[in-house]
């Protein structure tokens, strides 16, 4: 009883699993716990992942915008309208996509 299991370990015991038949059968003790454990540590990683695929996202329409302003810019080096035009339009779906 004074060994410590690793996390992805299970332990086997006769204790208390006495079988019909003669003699004892085994049976595994703490598996439910480390199973919870294991459960909750997913949950967590998951929600970390999304966290991370949302920031990724922000990230990419940040860069699509600011090439789209950029590819509008060197478009139309005389034209400040249409730059602007451009500059004005990849706002509004930047403040769309956050």
């Amino acid at each position: 009883m004074g060994r410590v299991p690793a996390p992805n370990e299970v332990i086997l015991s006769g204790k208390g699993a006495k079988s019909r038949t003669h003699g004892r059968s085994l049976r595994s003790t703490g598996t439910k716990a480390r199973t919870r454990v294991g459960r909750n540590r997913i949950s967590i990683l998951n929600k970390k992942l999304e966290a991370r695929e949302r920031e990724l996202a922000e990230a990419l329409a940040r860069q699509e915008a600011t090439a789209e302003v950029l590819r509008a810019i060197a478009n139309s080096a005389t034209d400040a309208e249409l730059a602007l035009r451009a500059i004005a339009e990849s706002a509004a779906r930047l403040l769309v996509v956050t």
